[in-house]
């Protein structure tokens, strides 16, 4: 199945739980935030060398929320080699982020920011990180 999943826990617990599910699921998917929890989690999918089946989205805000966004992404990445590569990217435009290896990085741009500008950037991220499988029906779309 496909996906998501909430649970509730202890203060004390839930950050074992979480980096129990990193490790076990098939990807993971992290909307882009500015929030300390988000800041953490992407630590620990870097920290634990789990960006590879990571996708990240970048949610669609105002230019000043997403520089600020992407800013904080940026620091969470500084010390691996794709943090160059994605420096140089216009932030505005960056739908999803999928981290092949510490030095290679798939970026998914569009100009807009309609449903399904995300919908083919998710769907173009599953494909590339090597996530979709024959369960998974992607969303069509032509023009």
């Amino acid at each position: 199945h496909l996906g998501a999943y909430r649970e509730y826990f202890e203060e004390d617990t839930w950050k074992n739980k979480v980096v129990g599910w990193m490790h076990s699921c098939r990807f993971t998917v992290l909307i882009a935030g500015t929030t300390p929890w988000v800041r953490w989690e992407l630590d620990q999918l870097k920290n634990k060398h789990l960006l590879r089946k990571t996708i990240i989205l970048m949610p669609p805000k105002n230019a000043m929320e997403v520089a600020e966004i992407w800013a904080q992404l940026l620091a969470s990445l500084d010390s691996l080699p794709v943090c160059g590569a994605l420096s140089a990217e216009n932030p505005i435009d960056v739908r999803a982020i999928c981290i092949q290896s510490e030095d290679e990085v798939v970026v998914f741009r569009s100009r807009h920011k309609d449903q399904i500008s995300y919908e083919l950037a998710f769907d173009s991220a599953l494909a590339v990180s090597g996530s979709l499988s024959r369960h998974v029906d992607p969303v069509r779309h032509s023009d």
